[in-house]
């Protein structure tokens, strides 16, 4: 927690701010691990590289259960008593198939005993779900499983992808009908029929993609690239047409959306960044040497990712910076954003704005290009008036420029950072 200092000029309490925080978290092993998945705040699982790992404590305590040789690429849990996992099939690698509980993990058995590489796991309902991936044999063909029995059973629903050269990576489904898959080298197909038939209405080819995540029916991202070449595409309209993003930094591997507009995605390099405006501009908010293979949201607070080592890291906060409002004895009646002070500075300085109604704040810091950087507030708070600072130590000398928005109201000034 950071302490803000209070300026001698004003009649009020600076309020605190809780800092970005994924916190690691102590783990039984050091093997790689490979996918993260929570039935709720309490319980979930993490699928290493040889075995299955339950917590029913929020992760302070974790169980081994199922063995599972080889990485695994494909989980998916309903709640506390049933889940499922599909691990891939290579050379010196045990594949198990598709592996479901029903009991919380206590036992394991194999629901669908083919020996595919699976790289995703959805659900549009309770009941029926959807696998995807490559078929194993010459080629890695690709494949959608189905199942309408909550994962008891599974039936190939569709090998018909003419165009991809390599397997299906990512799929999501935001009902029992409607859902898209994603290819690594790109290809995207949606499907309103349950996976009958797919159609393929814009295609993103040529780019690696990893994960493909939406929120309802129009909104949605693909993921993905390789070293130094990130990758982000967006929908607005359901897959119809796509804006790509690209980004330095690592290869994404997986996203997580609880709302329209904000999403998380882990991977390597930049390891986890997070946007609060549907994906147009996005903010790191952990580094690991290594980066992440997964990462799962609980809900808006509670997240995990995990990766290489035996690492899991944890929030309780979105991973994002918060605010503690504090409501001033006279709440000002004008929007009010004053010069950042002090300005040059290094490396610290604070900015003091005032709002006078309550509602939706941000602020954010851009470079002198445009590039969002940091966004130091982005919450609800009271009328009032309020101190940030910016701890600007590992950016270089330079104009900078800082964004308050609220409400309908919204301002830039400019400051510069002189080492």
């Amino acid at each position: 927690m950071k302490n803000f200092i209070s300026f001698t000029f004003l009649s009020l309490m600076i309020p605190s701010f809780l800092p970005s925080q994924w916190i690691q978290q102590t783990f039984p092993t050091t093997e790689t691990l490979w996918k993260v998945r929570f039935a709720n705040e309490q319980t979930g699982w993490i699928a290493a590289y040889n075995y299955i790992y339950k917590t029913t404590n929020g992760g302070d305590g974790w169980v081994k259960q199922d063995t599972s040789i080889g990485g695994c690429d494909a989980m998916y849990v309903l709640n506390d008593q049933i889940g499922m996992f599909a691990n891939w099939t290579g050379v010196g690698e045990l594949s198990r198939g598709i592996r479901r509980t029903t009991n919380g993990g206590t036992t394991w058995t194999t629901a669908n005993a083919e020996k595919n590489y699976y790289a995703d796991i959805d659900f549009g309902s309770t009941a029926v779900g959807y696998a995807c991936g490559g078929s194993g044999t010459a080629g890695n063909k690709p494949i959608v499983k189905k199942t309408t029995d909550a994962g008891a059973t599974w039936t190939t629903v569709s090998q018909n992808f003419p165009k991809p050269k390599f397997e299906l990576t990512g799929i999501a489904f935001v009902d029992e009908n409607i859902g898209w898959t994603v290819s690594y080298d790109g290809f995207v197909f949606k499907t309103t029929n349950g996976g009958v038939d797919w159609s393929t209405p814009d295609s993103l080819g040529s780019e690696s993609f990893r994960d493909i995540e939406f929120f309802n029916k129009d909104t949605g991202w693909v993921f993905g690239g390789i070293a130094g070449d990130m990758v982000i595409a967006r929908t607005t309209n359901g897959g119809s047409s796509w804006t790509k993003i690209k980004k330095g930094g690592g290869s994404l591997r997986e996203a997580e959306s609880l709302t329209s507009t904000n999403v998380w995605c882990a991977g390597w390099n930049d390891s986890i960044i997070y946007s609060t405006n549907a994906g147009a501009d996005w903010i790191a908010q952990k580094s690991d040497r290594y980066g992440f293979e997964s990462l799962d949201m609980v809900n808006i607070n509670i997240g995990y990712t995990v990766g290489s080592s035996g690492k899991v890291y944890k929030t309780t906060n979105g991973g994002v910076t918060s605010v503690s409002a504090q409501r001033l004895n006279d709440s000002p009646t004008s929007y009010l954003v004053k010069q950042n002070f002090p300005n040059p500075f290094n490396p610290s300085t604070f900015i003091q704005f005032s709002i006078p109604e309550q509602g939706y704040t941000s602020l954010k810091i851009h470079s002198i290009n445009g590039e969002l950087i940091e966004e130091l507030l982005h919450q609800t708070i009271d009328a009032g008036t309020y101190s940030v600072q910016w701890n600007a130590q590992h950016y270089s000398s330079g104009v900078y420029f800082y964004t308050l928005s609220s409400g309908t109201f919204s301002t830039t000034k400019k400051l510069v950072l002189l080492k």
